[in-house]
């Protein structure tokens, strides 16, 4: 009867690396610096512009200009986006341009005009209200229930 032969454990683990415990991957890595590169360029754009402070739509515009997503027409005063397949895929969330303005704003830093800091209060509160609405129970529905249960 032939030996056994018992495996090596450092077979069957994962090829070691030459990276640390805490060191980031290549992709969470490129991930950071895109949202670094976002929230710079938010934050520029709205150091230089007032109109971006109140309106998330031309902020969005005037950050994917600068990061070379959008370019302005000139002739036409217009501004044209082409998104080709592999921008698309580089290009940053639109969301996270409007996380990182409301994020700056909530630090105080470059705030929008009084209109807008009252209108955005008050969409706020209608959310929150709907919001409370949907977790109440329904006193009308509540009745319903009861009679029905009532003629069983």
């Amino acid at each position: 009867m032939p030996p056994r032969t018992t495996r090596n454990r450092r077979d069957t683990r994962r090829p070691q690396t030459n990276r640390t415990k805490h060191e980031k991957q290549p992709q969470e890595k490129k991930m950071i610096q895109d949202l670094q590169t976002v929230t710079a360029a938010v934050e520029q754009t709205l150091k230089n512009n007032k109109k971006a402070r109140n309106n998330d739509t031309y902020l969005t515009i005037l950050v994917l200009e600068k990061l070379g997503y959008a370019k302005y027409n000139y002739t036409h005063d217009h501004y044209q986006i082409t998104i080709g397949q592999k921008d698309l895929q580089q290009m940053p969330a639109l969301e996270s341009i409007r996380r990182t303005r409301q994020k700056l704003q909530q630090q105080g830093k470059y705030p929008p005009t009084q209109q807008t800091q009252q209108h955005r209060k008050k969409e706020e509160q209608k959310v929150r209200q709907k919001m409370t609405r949907k977790h109440q129970p329904n006193s009308k529905g509540l009745q319903h229930s009861q009679s029905f249960f009532k003629k069983i």
